[in-house]
């Protein structure tokens, strides 16, 4: 509780006022990452792998996106900062223990930005969402990686809407998600999409107690690599259960 706690408040001091509200998530998916870090480790590698495939063939390597890069468990920053001139890393919070590794590694080439990029704000008003249009703006981009965000853009979602009584969730969900697999389509570079799509929580003799579709009814892309990633394995919800997401990457 107490590394949290230094986690939390080093973290509020540089994370701008309107994301500070999501410092809590983060630094609880932190304190999960480290508990389960040999059930996580397989996922995080094939993550890095399909990245590190993914950039292997490009001939121009100028600047690199990350949406979603998170605690950077599941992203190869080593090779990315190696390999582009600029890396940007975004999502709602870069926690102070990523900046310090960031720091400590001396990736002067990485740079950091707090966005919003669920499009949330623009649906729920009844416009266009486009909330990866930002990276229109972005010189010289060659690569944009989603990395397991998506799924967390409806989960977030749901959230925010049911807290709100909205009746439209549905309807809004399904435009975010796609809003967000449009966006990376839309893209005159080469993208990278990981996420995971659906998740089950079963028992220890197989039976099914919860499952659930985490792209909020649109169909999932034709996959390049699938696998499976427990993120709750047993023990850490409880001892006779486990939550297993699947996962894709194209």
């Amino acid at each position: 509780m107490l590394t949290e706690a230094i986690q939390y408040a080093a973290t509020a001091l540089v994370t701008p006022k309107q994301f500070r509200p999501f410092i809590r998530s983060s630094v609880s998916l932190w304190s999960r990452a480290g508990r389960c870090a040999k059930d996580w480790a397989a996922h995080e590698e094939s993550c890095k792998a399909f990245i590190r495939e993914t950039i292997a063939g490009m001939k121009q390597r100028r600047t690199a996106v990350v949406l979603g890069s998170g605690l950077l468990r599941d992203v190869p920053i080593e090779d990315l900062s190696a390999k582009f001139d600029t890396v940007v890393l975004v999502d709602l919070v870069h926690l102070a223990g990523v900046r310090m590794r960031l720091k400590a590694k001396r990736f002067r080439n990485v740079r950091l930005i707090s966005r919003d990029i669920s499009g949330f704000d623009d649906a729920v008003a009844g416009r266009v969402a486009e909330p990866l249009s930002f990276l229109r703006q972005v010189p010289y981009l060659d690569l944009v990686v989603s990395a397991n965000v998506l799924s967390q853009i409806g989960v977030g979602s749901k959230r925010r809407l049911e807290a709100e009584g909205n009746p439209a969730r549905n309807d809004i969900l399904e435009r975010l998600v796609r809003a967000h697999l449009d966006g990376l389509a839309a893209l005159p570079c080469k993208t990278a999409l990981i996420t995971d799509t659906a998740y089950r929580v079963a028992d220890r003799s197989g039976h099914m107690l919860e499952e659930a579709d985490l792209l909020c009814g649109v169909p999932a892309p034709a996959a390049r690599r699938a696998w499976t990633w427990p993120v709750a394995p047993y023990g850490e919800l409880n001892k006779n259960y486990q939550a297993v997401h699947d996962v894709i990457a194209l």
